[in-house]
């Protein structure tokens, strides 16, 4: 297997999306770019988002691409037009993650789920999940904040509507 570098967006990458003949990453400098993986080439680049793309995903033909936001919109691509075809407003905060379900674009708080993300690599100090519409952020504590293996640490950061939650799993 041969590493593919994504070099051509100006920060740092928060999603990624295949195909067999496409990859699409999504970036906080707004872009959705797309990639050749068997030629190991870049294609192109979607603008229009005006936040950190969050999440991608490719209908089953794959004919579209979805990609949303931390600003709650959702675009629908015809990436080999490269053109925006809708623009979906979810009326949440930020869409952290979303699926296909039988023909259905299912967003992370869809039905009253609530949002959980594993935020240990960014840290609140470069990334802050809770602002952008996650409802419970975790971390593992243990290299970050102890310094060492010989220790065993996490956290988790609620909003205020899903403490009640955590706290009776946390149990």
């Amino acid at each position: 297997v041969t590493p593919l570098t994504l070099r051509h967006h100006s920060g740092a990458i928060f999603a990624l999306a295949a195909t067999p003949f496409v990859l699409a990453s999504g970036s906080s400098d707004c872009t959705v770019r797309l990639w050749s993986p068997i030629e190991g080439t870049y294609i192109s680049a979607l603008r229009g988002h005006a936040s950190t793309v969050s999440a991608l995903v490719f209908d089953a033909q794959e004919r579209l691409l979805f990609s949303s936001d931390t600003d709650g919109a959702v675009r629908v691509w015809d990436y080999r037009a490269r053109t925006c075809t809708h623009v979906l407003r979810t009326g949440e905060q930020g869409v952290l993650a979303m699926r296909l379900a039988c023909g259905r674009l299912v967003t992370a708080h869809d039905g009253g789920a609530i949002a959980i993300m594993d935020n240990t690599w960014a840290s609140p100090l470069y990334f802050k999940p809770i602002a952008h519409g996650v409802d419970v952020s975790i971390e593992a504590a243990t290299k970050y904040i102890v310094g060492h293996a010989d220790a065993m640490l996490g956290t988790a950061t609620a909003t205020a509507a899903a403490w009640p939650a955590l706290h009776r799993t946390a149990r």
